[in-house]
């Protein structure tokens, strides 16, 4: 199936080439960058790639620009050259802010705030998330403003396992503190987007801030450990499943439940 779609997207790159369509071939170049992707042809799909942005952004389709940087961002993080793929991500933040698409320009801040993460500018990360999770709060996309709040929430949790290394106490952590502000966005988010996956992310990550703001940890952590877990398991994601389910049992050794957390652990 994927040489089919191949070679149909390299007979349309084609066709639109002798007829002089620049946007028709920069979308059929586009499509056989994620197919090259697929298939692990890192430099064909940078090749691909690479046209497919020229093409776009001399025809000025700042959307479709944008969206290949993103995918160029993409390639680069599959190889770990976090340089390029932080100046790609900043480029498509760059092109969708010009194109005037804030649910896609919420989508390249995040991704630019992860890879900010990753290059450890921490500090850029969260102004990146945090300016995406502004930003989607008048986007009308309840999904989009639960993924920004998703990703500036897991930020802030990285914040705080920085700080809790110099042992700061949960209550004077401003990080712990905007963690859970996040997370509580995130999940009203998702409960109207109806998204099951996106619910169980964002239940999961609730769970994580109120842990870890609270010793004990109060009921409600438990709650939406477990709530997370059903979620994973509805939508067959057996890696958040599992975690939710560590957590869950990390979550009852408090309560002095210790069968249970032994029994969820195996």
């Amino acid at each position: 199936q994927l040489e089919a779609a191949m070679a149909s997207a390299e007979d349309a790159r084609v066709q639109f080439h002798e007829e002089g369509d620049g946007a028709g071939e920069s979308a059929a170049a586009a499509v056989l960058c994620k197919v090259h992707m697929k298939v692990g042809d890192i430099d064909q799909a940078m090749a691909d790639a690479g046209l497919a942005y020229e093409l776009a952004f001399v025809a000025g389709h700042w959307d479709a620009a944008a969206s290949v940087q993103k995918q160029i961002a993409e390639l680069h993080l599959s190889q770990q050259r976090l340089q390029e793929a932080g100046q790609a991500a900043t480029q498509a933040v760059k092109l969708w802010d010009q194109a005037g698409d804030p649910t896609r320009l919420v989508e390249g801040l995040c991704m630019a705030a992860t890879v900010y993460s990753q290059l450890g500018a921490s500090q850029d990360a969260i102004d990146s998330a945090q300016q995406a999770a502004e930003l989607s709060a008048s986007s009308f996309d309840p999904a989009s403003q639960a993924r920004a709040n998703l990703t500036l929430a897991q930020l802030h949790q990285r914040a705080y396992e920085k700080e809790n290394r110099r042992q700061i106490s949960p209550s004077a952590s401003p990080s712990l503190a905007a963690m859970r502000e996040a997370a509580e966005a995130a999940c009203e988010a998702a409960t109207l987007a109806q998204d099951r996956r996106l619910r169980a992310l964002t239940a999961h990550s609730l769970a994580q801030a109120l842990m870890l703001s609270s010793r004990p940890p109060p009921e409600s952590a438990l709650h939406m450990a477990r709530k997370a877990s059903g979620l994973f398991r509805g939508c067959g994601d057996v890696a958040g499943e599992a975690q939710s389910v560590a957590l869950t049992a990390t979550l009852l050794l408090p309560r002095g439940e210790i069968d249970d957390a032994v029994q969820l652990a195996e």
